[in-house]
């Protein structure tokens, strides 16, 4: 999978968001990495939506993610969720699907 600067940004920013709450990667921590990135249309999401940065990270914190698989995947440098790498996937292919 080709990544862009700003998508290796995002997924830095999501693993230390990750390791503040439950060490593994998860969907939710995506969105919280995408907040953190103040560039184009992930700056337009901070100034459209200022509630969604504590409604994520609450989020994070209360829903027990002990049940689901983890694995690794590249880049990723912790473990992420089963549900992180589908999401990581239907990206992918979305990418490819559009060019």
């Amino acid at each position: 999978m080709k990544l862009t600067l700003r998508t290796l940004r995002i997924i830095k920013y999501a693993e230390k968001e990750a390791d503040k709450t439950t060490k593994v990667v998860h969907p939710v921590h995506l969105l919280l990495g995408i907040l953190l990135e103040r560039t184009s249309v992930c700056a337009e999401l901070n100034n459209n939506y200022p509630n969604l940065w504590d409604k994520l990270n609450r989020r994070a914190k209360d829903i027990n993610f002990a049940d689901e698989q983890r694995v690794s995947y590249e880049p990723f440098k912790i473990k992420i969720a089963r549900s992180t790498k589908d999401v990581m996937e239907n990206a992918n292919n979305l990418m490819k699907r559009y060019k």
